[in-house]
């Protein structure tokens, strides 16, 4: 608020403010003047008021979609933390499958190599036999 002029040459603000703090102060001026003075910073008031209020509607407009996205955003996490809880269960899950499934290989493995190591025994015990059946005859 300097001492600028408005476009139809009136008092400047400070001017404006001066004359109504004299009259408040007690120096005298006329009441007519001192009320035309106030009604006139009003008015130059009012542009800059109405311009604030058109930006503070955008902004408004503005804030309410980004606080929309914002909610959406923080859904979208929620749901996706949601998610990895659930996958990290089912991790564990198959890997203490996947640990009993080897586990349950490695019996299955040894079983058959101690059947395999049997069935060659019980060969060799045929074989001789039957050679010391050859043998006898």
């Amino acid at each position: 608020m300097g001492d600028k002029k408005d476009k139809k040459g009136d008092k400047s603000t400070t001017q404006i403010l001066k004359e109504s703090r004299n009259v408040l102060y007690g120096e005298e001026t006329e009441i007519p003047a001192v009320l035309n003075n106030v009604l006139t910073l009003l008015n130059r008031m009012d542009t800059p008021l109405s311009s604030i209020e058109k930006n503070t509607k955008k902004n408004t407009t503005t804030l309410s979609q980004m606080n929309d996205k914002f909610n959406c955003l923080s859904a979208r996490v929620f749901d996706t933390e949601k998610r990895i809880v659930d996958v990290k269960s089912r991790v564990t899950q198959l890997e203490a499958t996947s640990h009993g499934t080897g586990n349950l290989f490695d019996e299955i493995k040894a079983k058959t190599d101690k059947l395999a190591s049997d069935i060659e025994h019980v060969q060799r015990e045929r074989t001789d036999f039957e050679s010391r059946q050859e043998n006898m005859k």
